[in-house]
């Protein structure tokens, strides 16, 4: 019976993988951390400091949705609204 040799190229390509998704993970916790200190710090500042985060929660979606979908071009000149993108694809 032939046992395997681990292979050291591997181990060091496992190892490097390993660290690049731990690294971008610390990135993510640290942003995350950042990010609810800026909104606890703006709840803070009072009742209006908490409506600016309600807002912002609630329209978040809504800025990052007309983003996603570049200017298209049609017949009648480009649609950059969300209507005229609709109305140009039925």
């Amino acid at each position: 019976m032939v046992s395997e040799v681990p292979c050291p190229r591997r181990h060091r390509e496992s190892e490097s993988i390993h660290e690049a998704t731990k690294a971008k993970q610390n990135g993510i916790d640290r942003s995350d951390v950042e990010c609810m200190s800026q909104i606890r710090d703006t709840i803070d500042k009072g009742p209006r400091g908490l409506w600016k985060v309600t807002k912002w929660a609630r329209n978040r979606d809504q800025e990052s949705a007309s983003s996603n979908i570049p200017t298209l071009k049609g017949d009648r000149g480009p649609a950059e609204t969300n209507q005229e993108k609709v109305d140009l694809l039925r």
